[in-house]
């Protein structure tokens, strides 16, 4: 795809202290997470919680 974008990691990668709890996600996900966000205008939040992930702590 050539574009690379930082925040589809920062998204998907949850809490520190969770990371028993971390679930992995593939580079296309986090891709199309990253562009659910950029080409809607909705925040990280409103998307993360659409998708079930935990924003952040």
């Amino acid at each position: 795809m050539g574009i690379e974008l930082a925040g589809p990691k920062v998204l998907l990668e949850g809490c520190a202290y969770a990371s028993s709890k971390r679930r992995s996600y593939t580079a296309e996900y986090r891709v199309e997470a990253a562009h659910r966000v950029i080409d809607s205008g909705r925040t990280i939040s409103e998307v993360a919680r659409e998708l079930g992930i935990e924003a952040g702590c």
